[in-house]
């Protein structure tokens, strides 16, 4: 994966999955053991693909949009519940991606 920043590209190269729903206002990345985290969420724009292999979204470091931190909101709520996506079902796709 890569993300562009003010700076240089990032590259992540351990094993991970990321999530990005169309029409709502978070990503989420789930992160292979022995990653030190296992699920990482952004609040960001809702997502667009300009070309089939391309998607852009912005970051929104400071949830100040009401829409944002109602994602915010949603995803402490759903993660906290262990519901899906985050209960565990992403786990069966890092065998299909290593």
């Amino acid at each position: 994966m890569t993300r562009k920043n003010n700076g240089p590209p990032v590259v992540i190269e351990q094993p991970h999955l990321m999530l990005v729903p169309a029409g709502a206002w978070w990503t989420a990345v789930f992160n292979a053991a022995p990653a030190p985290t296992e699920i990482y969420c952004d609040i960001c724009t809702p997502p667009s693909w300009p070309h089939p292999s391309e998607v852009t979204m912005v970051d929104l470091d400071l949830d100040v949009v009401r829409r944002a931190e109602e994602s915010a909101a949603w995803l402490l709520a759903t993660i906290a519940a262990g519901a899906q996506p985050f209960a565990g079902h992403y786990l069966t796709w890092f065998d299909q991606v290593q």
